[in-house]
Protein backbone atom coordinates (compact mmCIF):
# COMPACT_ATOMS: atom_id res chain seq x y z
CA UNK A 1 0.00 0.00 0.00
CA UNK A 2 1.50 3.37 -0.91
CA UNK A 3 2.21 5.86 1.91
CA UNK A 4 -0.23 8.54 0.66
CA UNK A 5 -3.11 6.05 0.58
CA UNK A 6 -2.10 4.70 4.01
CA UNK A 7 -2.02 8.25 5.46
CA UNK A 8 -5.47 8.95 4.00
CA UNK A 9 -6.90 5.78 5.55
CA UNK A 10 -5.40 6.50 8.97
CA UNK A 11 -6.64 10.09 8.85
CA UNK A 12 -10.16 8.97 7.91
CA UNK A 13 -10.33 6.37 10.67
CA UNK A 14 -8.44 7.83 13.57
CA UNK A 15 -7.56 11.41 12.82
CA UNK A 16 -4.10 10.30 13.96
CA UNK A 17 -2.48 11.81 10.91
CA UNK A 18 -2.76 15.57 10.50
CA UNK A 19 -4.65 16.63 7.39
CA UNK A 20 -1.54 18.38 6.06
CA UNK A 21 0.35 15.06 6.24
CA UNK A 22 -1.99 13.59 3.64
CA UNK A 23 -0.75 14.55 0.16
CA UNK A 24 -3.22 16.55 -1.90
CA UNK A 25 -5.49 14.39 -4.00
CA UNK A 26 -8.53 12.19 -3.81
CA UNK A 27 -8.14 8.74 -2.34
CA UNK A 28 -10.87 6.15 -2.91
CA UNK A 29 -10.71 4.22 0.34
CA UNK A 30 -14.02 2.41 0.08
CA UNK A 31 -14.14 -1.30 0.97
CA UNK A 32 -11.16 -0.98 3.32
CA UNK A 33 -11.54 -3.21 6.38
CA UNK A 34 -9.84 -2.43 9.66
CA UNK A 35 -9.46 -4.77 12.60
CA UNK A 36 -8.41 -3.22 15.92
CA UNK A 37 -7.37 -5.64 18.65
CA UNK A 38 -7.20 -4.16 22.15
CA UNK A 39 -5.57 -5.75 25.22
CA UNK A 40 -7.79 -8.09 27.26
CA UNK A 41 -7.94 -5.68 30.21
CA UNK A 42 -8.65 -2.53 28.14
CA UNK A 43 -11.30 -0.19 29.52
CA UNK A 44 -12.82 3.21 28.83
CA UNK A 45 -14.19 5.04 31.85
CA UNK A 46 -16.41 8.11 31.97
CA UNK A 47 -17.27 9.27 35.47
CA UNK A 48 -20.78 10.33 36.47
CA UNK A 49 -19.49 13.75 37.50
CA UNK A 50 -20.65 16.04 40.29
CA UNK A 51 -24.07 16.47 38.66
CA UNK A 52 -24.48 12.69 38.48
CA UNK A 53 -25.37 12.46 34.80
CA UNK A 54 -21.98 12.59 33.10
CA UNK A 55 -21.58 16.30 33.79
CA UNK A 56 -19.67 18.36 36.34
CA UNK A 57 -21.05 21.56 37.78
CA UNK A 58 -18.87 24.31 36.41
CA UNK A 59 -18.61 28.03 36.94
CA UNK A 60 -17.53 30.18 34.01
CA UNK A 61 -14.87 32.64 35.11
CA UNK A 62 -13.86 35.62 33.01
CA UNK A 63 -10.26 36.81 33.09
CA UNK A 64 -10.84 40.04 31.15
CA UNK A 65 -13.53 42.68 31.21
CA UNK A 66 -15.99 42.04 28.35
CA UNK A 67 -15.73 44.44 25.41
CA UNK A 68 -19.40 45.44 25.81
CA UNK A 69 -18.61 46.71 29.34
CA UNK A 70 -15.71 48.74 27.98
CA UNK A 71 -17.95 50.20 25.27
CA UNK A 72 -20.56 51.16 27.87
CA UNK A 73 -17.82 52.75 30.01
CA UNK A 74 -16.68 54.91 27.09
CA UNK A 75 -20.27 55.92 26.32
CA UNK A 76 -20.91 56.91 29.95
CA UNK A 77 -17.78 59.04 29.85
CA UNK A 78 -19.23 60.96 26.90
CA UNK A 79 -17.21 59.34 24.14
CA UNK A 80 -19.91 58.99 21.46
CA UNK A 81 -20.44 59.45 17.72
CA UNK A 82 -17.37 60.16 15.59
CA UNK A 83 -15.21 60.58 18.70
CA UNK A 84 -16.20 57.10 19.83
CA UNK A 85 -15.23 55.57 16.49
CA UNK A 86 -11.89 57.44 16.47
CA UNK A 87 -11.19 56.26 20.02
CA UNK A 88 -12.00 52.63 19.12
CA UNK A 89 -9.83 52.78 15.99
CA UNK A 90 -6.91 54.23 17.94
CA UNK A 91 -7.23 51.65 20.69
CA UNK A 92 -7.59 48.73 18.29
CA UNK A 93 -4.57 49.91 16.29
CA UNK A 94 -2.47 50.16 19.46
CA UNK A 95 -3.44 46.68 20.58
CA UNK A 96 -2.99 45.02 17.17
CA UNK A 97 0.03 46.79 15.74
CA UNK A 98 1.92 48.70 18.42
CA UNK A 99 2.70 45.82 20.79
CA UNK A 100 0.44 47.38 23.40
CA UNK A 101 0.78 45.10 26.39
CA UNK A 102 -0.47 47.30 29.17
CA UNK A 103 -2.50 45.28 31.66
CA UNK A 104 -6.19 45.84 32.27
CA UNK A 105 -6.62 48.52 34.98
CA UNK A 106 -6.65 46.93 38.43
CA UNK A 107 -9.93 48.68 39.26
CA UNK A 108 -11.59 47.00 36.28
CA UNK A 109 -10.23 43.56 37.24
CA UNK A 110 -11.33 44.05 40.86
CA UNK A 111 -14.80 45.06 39.70
CA UNK A 112 -14.93 42.00 37.43
CA UNK A 113 -14.04 39.69 40.35
CA UNK A 114 -16.67 41.32 42.58
CA UNK A 115 -19.40 40.98 39.94
CA UNK A 116 -18.52 37.33 39.37
CA UNK A 117 -18.48 36.58 43.11
CA UNK A 118 -21.83 38.32 43.63
CA UNK A 119 -23.45 36.54 40.67
CA UNK A 120 -21.81 33.12 40.71
CA UNK A 121 -25.18 31.36 40.42
CA UNK A 122 -25.72 33.07 37.04
CA UNK A 123 -22.33 31.83 35.80
CA UNK A 124 -22.99 28.22 36.82
CA UNK A 125 -23.39 25.65 34.11
CA UNK A 126 -22.54 22.08 33.24
CA UNK A 127 -19.36 20.70 31.71
CA UNK A 128 -19.28 17.24 30.15
CA UNK A 129 -17.00 14.78 31.90
CA UNK A 130 -14.25 13.30 29.77
CA UNK A 131 -13.62 9.65 29.01
CA UNK A 132 -10.32 8.07 29.97
CA UNK A 133 -8.58 5.04 28.49
CA UNK A 134 -7.29 2.50 30.99
CA UNK A 135 -4.82 -0.32 30.35
CA UNK A 136 -4.46 0.61 26.69
CA UNK A 137 -0.79 1.18 26.07
CA UNK A 138 -0.96 -0.24 22.56
CA UNK A 139 -3.36 -1.83 20.12
CA UNK A 140 -2.90 -3.96 17.05
CA UNK A 141 -4.37 -2.29 13.95
CA UNK A 142 -4.64 -4.37 10.82
CA UNK A 143 -5.76 -2.72 7.59
CA UNK A 144 -7.05 -4.88 4.76
CA UNK A 145 -6.99 -2.85 1.59
CA UNK A 146 -8.52 -4.54 -1.48
CA UNK A 147 -6.67 -2.12 -3.78
CA UNK A 148 -3.27 -3.10 -2.40
CA UNK A 149 -4.09 -6.81 -2.53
Amino acid sequence: MNEARRAAIIHALLGAVKAEDVPMGTYDIGAVRVVITLPDDAQVVRESGTAGNGFDDAVTRYKEVPMAAIAMFLKQKGVTGAACKRTWKALIKRVLFDAFDEPMPSEALEALEEVQAENEFKLRGLKKTSARRLNIKSALVEVYDPVAA
